[in-house]
């Protein structure tokens, strides 16, 4: 990536103005010290009852696209007076996120805390600058932070590694639910049809919201679906067992890629026919996001796998008052039922330096952040959790006599608080199985259809009797020749030849051959063998 001498130069002396706070990094090539990772695994000793005299730093180092935390903020001072710890909050200005931290390593100014992903901390482990953190996952260290995760077992299961430690420590999401399919419910009524529930069906409903005038104007301007390219198209490839990207138990037992499977071949074949029909957008290849999410405001489009936006009704109600755009259930394909794309279990994990001195420090902070007193049954806003989260109580926010949230109490506070939203909230970090807060000030209307949401199943949900079923990669760490032939034959090889297929530029039985004889010759063989038995050392593949 390009950067300019300039930049780099004021990165560095920003270091050195840090590297005080901070530990030295050990060479790239060294181990760990042994003194740390021996620490990292012995019996726990009780956490000091006792605040240190002077206070703790810790520098944390967040992958946010430049979202800063000035040092004197509410939430610094509410740390630093509660827990007695100095909290330096990194970001690194653009989104080169490796880059620049690889420059702090480099300058001998290692973060006590890295948030990382699992090919990243594949890379921290072998460069020997983090340590193992096994010893911190129990109830005695953080017992806040398990219990407002969802699936924490699993998470902890996908970071334990061959070597038998975990170099990380989990963030769950605490919703995994993805795009959704949502439909004109109005339209529906207009041409007397009834909700989808197989594929075959959604396209039949799909031709009609192109073809018959949904919305009754006397003009042909409507389309069934659009997508945001082929990426819209996700949700579709999922249902027909035929997700390109995804890995696939074939009959021989080998893991192999969704591209190169019969089923894709029927959903490229299903694809090519709504388009050939006009049950969508044939433009789809240039469409962005934003081209969809303004034809669907302008009341031109019928259905859609969306993320969960509420907005999007009323601002389709504002041209046409009538209009009814809802969630509908997920139609069936390839499996048993319909299944939703999913966010996975986890949305990041942190890695604790290996030379750090402050780890029991570290996990008191992580506890703090986690502490939401809150139930499924009930909402608690006395926990550390809320102000990490939304400010200070009383000047950004206060619970309403209903219960509710409501932010900010005079202009002054609320445009300064408004202001720096975007660090407080990723200042709270943890992700609270119990924090659906954002749902209390909905329209019933709108409430009723995230409810709906939460009960549709997603993709982790198919029986694992289905022989057809994704195998479950979450944080498998494949090696490097097989994550290279993924990065080039789902970016650059497969798109090339999904377009010309689903255009009719290209038998799509004989380009299907020709994409898979290609594979063969780049060494697929030897890539399926090294993904399948990396898949079964994890455990993914039996």
């Amino acid at each position: 990536m390009k950067k300019t001498l300039a930049g780099l130069l004021s990165l560095v002396c920003c270091l050195a103005m840090i590297a005080g706070c901070t530990t030295a990094a050990p060479a790239a090539s060294t181990a760990p010290a042994a003194s740390s990772a021996a620490e990292a695994t012995q019996a726990p000793s009780a956490p000091a009852t006792k605040a240190p005299a002077e206070p703790v730093t810790i520098m944390w180092y967040w992958n946010e696209g430049n979202i800063q935390l000035p040092d004197d903020t509410y939430i610094n001072k509410k740390i630093l007076e509660d827990l007695n710890i100095t909290y330096i909050h990194i970001s690194p200005k653009g989104t080169d996120f490796e880059e620049r931290l690889q420059l702090l390593l480099a300058s001998q100014s290692v973060p006590d805390v890295i948030t990382s992903y699992n090919t990243l901390t594949t890379n921290l482990v072998k460069w020997g600058v983090v340590q193992p953190v096994e010893k911190y996952l129990n109830e005695q260290y953080i017992p806040n932070v398990i219990r407002i995760s969802k699936n924490w077992d699993l998470a902890v299961s996908y970071l334990t590694r061959d070597d038998g430690h975990t170099w990380a420590i989990p963030n769950c999401n605490s919703n995994v639910v993805a795009e959704t399919p949502y439909i004109r419910y109005d339209w529906l009524k207009n041409l007397n049809l009834q909700v989808p529930t197989t594929y075959d069906e959604l396209a039949v409903v799909l031709e009609a919201f192109t073809n018959n005038d949904p919305d009754g104007n006397g003009k042909k301007d409507t389309v069934g679906t659009m997508s945001n390219e082929w990426w819209g198209l996700s949700p579709f490839a999922l249902n027909f067992a035929a997700a390109q990207g995804s890995w696939y138990k074939a009959a021989d037992g080998q893991a192999t890629m969704g591209m190169f499977t019969e089923q894709h071949k029927v959903y490229l074949k299903y694809v090519k026919g709504l388009i050939d029909t006009g049950a969508m957008d044939k433009e789809l290849a240039t469409t962005k996001f934003d081209n969809v999410i303004e034809q669907l405001k302008a009341g031109k489009v019928g259905f859609l796998f969306t993320w969960n936006d509420y907005t999007h009704n009323e601002d389709i109600r504002k041209l046409q008052p009538d209009a009814d755009w809802r969630p509908m259930t997920p139609p069936k394909g390839a499996y048993d039922k319909g299944y939703m794309p999913c966010g996975g279990v986890m949305r990041e994990e942190y890695c604790l330096s290996a030379q750090t001195k402050n780890a029991e420090s570290i996990m008191k902070l992580m506890n703090y952040m986690a502490d939401d007193k809150s139930t499924a049954d009930a909402y608690d806003y006395t926990g550390t959790y809320w102000p990490m989260k939304l400010g200070e109580e009383g000047v950004n926010w206060k619970v309403t006599s209903d219960g509710k949230i409501e932010s900010g109490q005079n202009d002054a506070e609320m445009k300064k608080f408004n202001e720096s939203l975007e660090w407080v909230g990723r200042t709270r970090r943890f992700v609270s199985q119990f924090d659906f807060s954002w749902t209390l000030n909905m329209p019933a209307d709108q409430l009723e259809a995230f409810k709906l949401v939460q009960t549709f199943p997603v993709y982790l949900d198919i029986p694992d009797s289905d022989p057809l079923k994704p195998i479950i990669a979450e944080q498998v760490v494949q090696p490097e020749a097989v994550a290279a032939f993924e990065q080039e034959w789902n970016n650059v090889k497969w798109p090339e030849f999904f377009y010309k297929a689903i255009l009719g530029k290209v038998d799509i039985d004989t380009g299907w051959q020709e994409l898979v004889a290609e594979a063969d010759k780049a060494g697929y063989a030897d890539i399926q063998t090294a993904a399948t038995e990396t898949f079964k050392k994890a455990g993914a593949l039996k």
